[in-house]
């Protein structure tokens, strides 16, 4: 699963996946390729990426 938190603010919350890691990791790319064309397109700024440390 991948999940792009920096953009849960405003849009729904971005999470996609795959069958395998490879696929999970396209698809994510995917999602953030649109993301950030719609947020170049609207002329926002991107958000700053957060760090996520799972114990």
């Amino acid at each position: 699963m991948v999940f792009l938190p920096e953009f849960s603010q405003n849009v729904m919350q971005p999470v996609t996946h795959g069958e395998t890691d490879e696929e999970a990791l396209k698809n994510g790319q995917e999602v953030l390729e649109l993301i950030m064309e719609e947020y170049q397109e609207d002329g926002k700024d991107l958000p700053q990426p957060k760090t996520f440390v799972f114990a």
